[in-house]
């Protein structure tokens, strides 16, 4: 059953595009992350869908009611603002509540319903203080309460994470994503950033000028990109251009002036002229340096002998600069498992499976 469904929605602000024809569906229980840089119209999507903004063309479903025309008090959808949006006169306990209120349950429902949500996000002890006493992430456990309390058919979440620092973020991913599966909400998160769109989302939607992209569960969409924009949007890769050679078993030849020929994986699509061909970083193992052993294993690898440009360390991985025998550059990324490191100047051969190589055809 779907929950909510976009069918060919367009919005315009006078001469620009925001959304062009958008379709998509969320189905009852499912998590979705709609990704994309800013101005890419996954905001302008999502306020669409919770009513402050009315398509130019096309429809919107909640369940199998069309809402077109329907402001936000009525669609039964919880919102969780970027800023959270607590009242800061009103206790923990009354913010949850709410909601409650407006939609007219009686004061034993209310209670109760409250009681609920407090436990669920882990805010009971803090019911009769003030959101200015509480720190960022506890203000967003009561705002995802307070959206949950009135038990929406669809939960819209936009940037959910942003206000809060780096190490806070990391901590409350997981964590928010776990108060969605136990509540059993469906839930549609807007956000820029690529790893929480992948923790949060069972489905991630890429979107750019107003388009989807691409669709997929995060595997599909970080190890098989369909365009370029995905690969680069949702992960760091090593690029290169070049062109087909001659089939070898279940491999292709990539010829490529930037580096030596290399084996990749067979293209969907062998009739374009020119092909980009990426590899991650972390696909990339290396040899020469003291940094890791190699297993070959039975698939053949590409090898490709360079020097060691830079060494960033990250703590918990470090990052290889590594300069081929040639003009070309390629970053490579490696776990911190105390190690030794390879030093500035020292010879290193890379190594990379052809199945770990992304293959895009140029129109």
């Amino acid at each position: 059953m779907n929950v909510l469904e976009l069918r060919d929605v367009v919005k315009r602000f006078g001469p620009l595009t925001a959304v062009n024809g958008v379709s998509l569906s969320v189905q009852k229980g499912s998590i979705i992350s709609l990704l994309g840089p800013s101005g890419c119209g996954k905001t302008t999507l999502l306020r669409i869908i919770a009513g402050f903004e009315h398509p130019d063309e096309g429809l919107v479903f909640l369940g199998s009611k069309n809402v077109n025309g329907k402001r936000p008090y009525e669609r039964n959808v919880g919102l969780l603002f970027q800023d959270y949006a607590l009242f800061p006169h009103m206790t923990v306990g009354k913010n949850v509540a709410y909601g409650l209120h407006q939609r007219g349950f009686r004061e034993p429902q209310v209670k109760k319903r409250t009681d609920e949500m407090l436990d669920l996000v882990g805010m009971r002890e803090f019911a009769n203080r003030r959101p200015q006493t509480l720190s960022g992430g506890q203000r967003q456990r009561v705002a995802l309460g307070r959206a949950l309390a009135s038990n929406p058919e669809l939960i819209l979440l936009d940037e959910p994470l942003s206000a809060l620092d780096a190490k806070l973020r990391l901590e409350l991913r997981t964590e928010l994503k776990r108060i969605l599966v136990t509540a059993g909400s469906t839930a549609v998160i807007v956000t820029h950033d690529q790893e929480e769109a992948m923790t949060f989302g069972e489905r991630v939607i890429v979107m750019e000028k107003g388009q989807i992209r691409q669709e997929g569960s995060p595997t599909q969409i970080y190890d098989d990109p369909k365009t370029r924009f995905v690969a680069e949007f949702i992960g760091r890769s090593n690029w290169f251009c070049g062109t087909l050679g001659q089939k070898i078993g279940e491999f292709r030849e990539f010829l490529c002036s930037q580096m030596k020929t290399t084996l990749i994986r067979e293209p969907d699509q062998v009739n374009h002229k020119m092909y980009d061909v990426c590899i991650r970083p972390e696909r990339i193992l290396t040899r020469g340096s003291k940094s890791k052993d190699l297993n070959d294993g039975d698939e053949p690898l590409n090898t490709i002998n360079g020097t060691i440009k830079d060494v960033i360390y990250l703590g918990s991985d470090f990052e290889l600069i590594i300069a081929l025998d040639g003009a070309a550059e390629m970053t490579a990324i490696e776990k911190n498992r105390r190690q030794s490191i390879p030093n500035r100047g020292e010879a290193v051969t890379i190594a990379f499976r052809p199945s770990d190589m992304i293959v895009i055809g140029r129109d």
